[in-house]
This record gives C-alpha cells, sequence and structure tokens, in this order.
C-alpha cells in the first residue's frame, strides 16, 4: 500500500493537529516510544548529503521510520534536492505501508511549533511574527491560526518574491490579519511570540530580542545550523522536546566547542531536574519567557501516519480512535 502526496494533502490542519497533541499525551503516557535516530551528513561537491532516519514505535500496533535525503547547502540556504518516506508498519494486522512523508512533515512540524507554544505559554497570544517563509513556515502560520485566536501574523524573509508567495498562499487560509515586512526589527514590533524557520549557519536575530517578546520557538535539530545566539540561550530558560537530539543541536554543539555548554540555561523543576517539553502537559506554573527548541520528534510522525492510515483504511479498531 502507497499513500501519497497528493492523498496526505487533503487532510486538514486540525487533522494534523489533533494528532500531534494525542502523540503527546501517548508520549507522556509511556504508550509510543521515539527509538534513537540516525544521522549521516557527507560532502557531494559544492553541496551537502544529508540522511537523516527517525523510527518510534507503538508496542503490539504501529511502527513508524521516516527517511529523509537532502542535498542542499547550508551557507545560501538552497535546497537542490529532497526527499521524504515513512515506512509504517501495522503490527496487528502484518502489514506494510509507504507513506510519501514530504507534506507530512511540514504539517507535523507546523502543528508540533504550535503545540508547544499552547504547553509553555502562559498566555493567550494575539499577534505572532515569523521569520521564513518557506513550507514549515508556511504550516506555522496555518497552526498558530487554528489554535490562538490571533489578530495579527507577521511575517518577513529577505527577498520580496518570497514574502509575495507567502502571503499568497496562506491569505485565504488563516483568520489572523496577515502582513509581510523586509525586515526582522520591523516583524517583531508589538508581537507576543516569535517563530524561527530558517536553517542559517549563524544566528540572524539580536541577543536581545526577547526583550521586546514572551517567547522563541526555534525549529532547530540541524547539527549544521545555528538560528539562536549564545546570549539569549544563556538569559531564559529553554525548553526543548528531546535533550539527546537538542544537544546534537547547532546551537548547543557551538556552546560546547566553546566551552560555555555549563552556561545554557535549560528549563528545570524546584529540585533542578531538567523539564522539556511533554512536562508542560502538567505542569501549572508556567514561564513568561522562554525559549522553545524543537528537534523534531519521530511520535509525531507515527502518530500522523496511524491517523491517515485508520482513516484512509477506515479502520473500526484503530488505536488512533480520530472521530469527526
Amino acid at each position: 500500500m502507497h499513500i501519497t502526496e497528493s492523498r496526505i494533502r487533503s487532510f486538514s490542519m486540525n487533522e494534523i493537529i489533533w494528532a500531534c497533541d494525542r502523540a503527546f499525551h501517548l508520549f507522556n503516557q509511556g504508550t509510543v516510544k521515539n527509538l534513537p535516530r540516525e544521522e549521516r551528513i557527507e560532502k557531494l561537491g559544492d553541496l551537502d548529503s544529508f540522511q537523516l532516519k527517525m523510527c518510534s514505535i507503538w508496542p503490539g500496533f504501529y511502527k513508524a521510520c521516516k527517511m529523509i535525503n537532502e542535498q542542499s547547502d547550508v551557507k545560501t540556504g538552497s535546497l537542490a534536492k529532497r526527499s521524504a518516506f515513512i515506512d509504517f508498519q501495522d503490527i496487528k494486522n502484518n502489514l506494510s505501508v509507504k507513506l510519501d512523508a514530504g507534506s507530512l512533515t511540514d504539517m507535523r512540524t507546523g502543528a508540533s511549533g504550535a503545540l508547544a507554544l499552547k504547553y509553555v505559554g502562559a498566555r493567550p497570544l494575539s499577534r505572532i511574527a515569523i521569520v521564513g517563509t518557506g513550507r514549515v513556515a508556511r504550516n506555522l502560520a496555518i497552526a498558530c491560526d487554528k489554535i490562538f485566536e490571533l489578530e495579527n501574523i507577521f511575517c518577513t524573509s529577505r527577498q520580496k518574491h518570497n514574502r509575495e508567495a507567502f502571503f499568497y498562499e496562506i491569505k485565504d487560509r488563516v483568520k489572523a490579519s496577515l502582513k509581510m515586512f523586509p525586515s526582522i526589527d520591523q516583524c517583531l514590533e508589538g508581537v507576543d511570540a516569535l517563530l524561527m524557520a530558517v536553517p542559517t549557519p549563524s544566528p540572524i536575530i539580536e541577543d536581545s530580542v526577547l526583550d521586546r517578546l514572551s517567547f522563541l520557538v526555534v525549529i532547530g535539530g540541524d547539527s549544521r545550523t545555528r538560528q539562536v545566539p549564545q546570549k539569549i540561550l544563556e538569559r531564559y530558560p529553554i525548553v526543548v522536546d528531546e535533550m539527546t537530539q537538542a544537544r546534537n543541536s547547532g546551537e548547543f554543539l557551538w556552546a560546547r566547542d566553546k566551552g560555555c555548554e555549563d552556561l545554557l540555561m535549560f528549563s528545570k523543576c524546584s529540585n533542578g531536574d531538567p523539564l522539556i517539553l511533554n512536562d508542560y502537559l502538567q505542569i501549572k506554573s508556567k514561564p513568561s519567557k522562554a525559549v522553545i527548541y524543537l528537534t523534531g520528534l519521530a511520535f509525531h510522525d507515527l502518530c500522523v501516519a496511524a491517523m491517515i492510515y485508520e482513516k484512509i483504511t477506515r479502520l473500526k479498531e484503530g488505536v488512533m480512535s480520530f472521530s469527526k
């Protein structure tokens, strides 16, 4: 069985948000588990050949392994080639399914980023800013618009044609007023949160950015990129989705190489133990400011794939239990 991109794109953002929210809760219950990810990077001329394998399991029911193959130049931000698919196994019924995973990954990344902001945030949001205009940025905007009662979504990119493409792609898909700006500084006026989805080799935001807003959400997880300055990570609580994956990401590898890893201000509970994103589903005391650093969780791929599979096959005893 093969579930194609076009079939996956027929699913709504509300459905993807539901699946990702359920995934977070299933992980908290110990029902689904992440398996160690495997990453390999090789030089291919002027490009990086990047391969990532992310697997997760719902024991007795489902297993999913996503493979991403990419050729890109992080320094210029150019993507030459990218493919992604999920090998999905229905363990109970002994059935294997292949899902195209380009759109699935973009949508679940947007959904999980918006949910992370909801879990950690202490108050309702009315204005957000997004740096980046690519596929993930578009899905972040749509997901945040679904979850929050937003008045404004501000977005910025250096390239005018990227800003225009972003605007016309999503203007009719969000309720909030959508405004585009040529600079990050203009984009931040009066916003509650900034979401970043730009795989840059070095930071493009100022150290003082959190003086102007409450939350910074970073779609990270790549060892080659570094979006956030060290000083921000020393001044504000850092909430990561998975600690090992975060420590192998660009910002945290840079801190380790420079000998300042101990200065990173990871969020902690009263006894000093680190807090990760999933802990905030149960914590009532929320930070007034925080850096939310997301590396991508394989159990989101598992649960989104399971939801899609169960709906397409009309599985009568599906454990995702999605109803609409």
